[in-house]
């Protein structure tokens, strides 16, 4: 890059299908790999200048959200990024309308689900 700057990506997910199409939408970016693997599985001296969790935590077991966000805080040298979704009875409601018309198969059990949870 211009500015000498040399930044590599890690992306992560428990399911190996998510990671194909995040493999396939990239097409091997050579600063960009992707595991099929969980934040639980990281040894406690793998470390990141930053953390990003991005709609992910709704997934995570209530009981396990805390020693996850221990875990990202750890990892995390410089910074720790949280974006999650708001569980609402509307967002419930209009997430299972939507995706039942333009959501594919997985979206239409996954999103209703999500917000739920």
């Amino acid at each position: 890059n211009r500015n000498g700057a040399i930044a590599k990506i890690k992306g992560i997910d428990p399911n190996p299908r998510a990671i194909e199409i995040a493999r396939e939408f990239i097409n091997n970016h050579h600063a960009i790999e992707f595991e099929a693997k969980s934040i639980q599985e990281f040894g406690n001296d793998e470390r990141f200048d930053f953390v990003i969790s991005n709609h992910t935590l709704h997934h995570i077991p209530d009981d396990d959200i805390l020693e996850t966000l221990n875990k990202m805080y750890h990892m995390a040298r410089h910074g720790l990024i949280i974006s999650d979704i708001r569980r609402t009875k509307l967002a419930h409601f209009g997430a299972s309308i939507v995706s039942k018309f333009i959501g594919n198969r997985l979206t239409s059990n996954d999103t209703p689900a999500s917000i739920r949870k």
